[in-house]
């Protein structure tokens, strides 16, 4: 066999040798010194605190208003996992996956870690003194601006501020928010309220356009007693409890269903105004 070049110049014997030396170098680099770092032990070592076994706190995570009482396990102080917590009636012991993503939340580096005034970090008095500065004594123009609040200490708080200045307004935005679920429980209890699910004692289960497995903030409770109604049957004997959904897009609740329709949004009042009247409503 003979080592002729190659039309680019580069014989066998010579592609052989350079790739060797390629070889040779992936190993020198493979086999550098680690970077060098320590781990410091405590000075004072917290109480009950014993490295590699972790740690269980009782929290709640909030959504769109609601609390889910959760059970967080921790390393040396490091939260690494969330369950649901028996003891706590909205899980009953179960998560969904939101609640499972709300860790990332935690080692997020992009999260905001102090008060941001035009982009640069100021300190909590700072920044109220910069909102006392801003408005007159009335509070007049100053918005507060937070998500679904239902917490009556924050509530309180907020009295207190609008009592002292009465023109500050306090706003509330969701980005999925309910404000359509509480103008119906307006029109149809003179006020707005939040409906609480029972479904432990349910046969049958209309959902109209109502994913309550899905994103709803009560979802997890919701899974829960439905599950343990399916698995133990009908009050009649029925080995099946029956789900229907109408609903205009797919949702989880629709892929859980037995019966599934899919009906446009504008339909659902029509739908709805006539299933009250097959049962005589």
């Amino acid at each position: 066999m003979t080592d002729s070049p190659r039309p680019g110049g580069v014989s066998r014997r010579e592609f052989m040798r350079l790739l060797g030396m390629s070889l040779a170098f992936t190993g020198v680099g493979a086999c550098a010194r680690p970077v060098r770092d320590t781990i410091e032990p405590w000075v004072l070592a917290p109480e009950q605190v014993i490295p590699g076994r972790p740690t269980w706190y009782a929290s709640a995570l909030t959504r769109a208003g609601r609390a889910l009482g959760v059970l967080v396990e921790t390393h040396e102080g490091r939260p690494t996992k969330i369950e649901g917590n028996p003891a706590h009636p909205a899980s009953l012991g179960a998560t969904d996956a939101f609640a499972q993503a709300a860790l990332r939340g935690l080692y997020d580096p992009q999260r905001s870690r102090a008060p941001l005034i035009a982009g640069g970090i100021v300190s909590w008095d700072e920044l109220v003194a910069a909102l006392l500065a801003a408005s007159p004594a009335s509070g007049a123009g100053l918005r507060i601006l937070t998500g679904a609040i239902t917490s009556p200490t924050f509530a309180a708080v907020m009295g207190r501020v609008r009592a002292r200045r009465p023109g500050v307004r306090w706003h509330r935005w969701e980005a999925v928010g309910r404000e359509h679920a509480r103008v119906g429980a307006a029109l149809a209890y003179g006020r707005p309220l939040e409906a609480l699910h029972d479904l432990s004692a349910a046969d049958r289960v209309l959902a109209l356009d109502a994913d309550f497995v899905g994103w709803d903030p009560a979802g997890v409770r919701s899974q829960r007693e439905f599950a343990r109604r399916r698995a133990a049957g009908g009050a009649n004997g029925d080995a099946h409890v029956r789900l229907y959904a109408v609903e205009p897009a797919p949702s989880l609740t629709g892929d859980l269903a037995d019966h599934r329709l899919a009906l446009a949004a504008a339909d659902l009042p029509a739908f709805a105004a006539e299933f009250g009247r097959a049962l005589g409503l």
